[in-house]
């Protein structure tokens, strides 16, 4: 178990577990087209921070890797297809994490925050622009700084 969600419900430990996967259909899908390339570069990404992640934030990520392809695949079935049904439920789970963020660490929820918003990036990132790498197109730029989530911090 991850020491900061001990005072969280079982439904609020899941959607921390779930938002990185949530930002990757949001941000994956938000073009109508969720490449491949997008997928596999989140759930790299995914294990890439669980494995380099600052010790805030290593055990966070160290689940969220483990079962990241996982959720991947459940939530992809369960969203609806269509992008604007399917980015109305994304971004109203995403905002429950409102309501959990004050529950937490301060520290730890900004922290928590920052790596939401490297996800949505590294996701608009992974496809468009020259040879398919680094361009994030306008759509993604409305999308990627998750205006449904507001800062722990603030």
């Amino acid at each position: 178990m991850i020491q900061e969600f001990k005072n969280l419900t079982k439904e609020e430990n899941e959607l921390l577990i779930k938002a990185p996967v949530y930002v990757t259909i949001l941000i994956a899908g938000v073009d109508e087209n969720i490449e491949k390339s997008e997928t596999t570069s989140a759930i790299k990404f995914a294990d890439f921070l669980a494995k380099n992640s600052d010790a805030l934030l290593k055990t966070y990520f160290h689940e969220v890797n483990r079962v990241f392809k996982g959720n991947l695949i459940v939530l992809l079935e369960k969203l609806p297809l269509e992008t604007r049904y399917r980015n109305v439920d994304i971004a109203i789970e995403l905002e429950k994490l409102n309501s959990i963020f004050p529950k937490l660490d301060k520290n730890f929820a900004g922290s928590l925050y920052d790596s939401l918003l490297s996800f949505a990036k590294h996701v608009a990132k992974s496809s468009g622009g020259f040879l398919s790498m680094g361009s994030i197109s306008p759509i993604e730029k409305a999308w990627i700084t998750l205006d449904m989530i507001n800062d722990p911090r603030v």
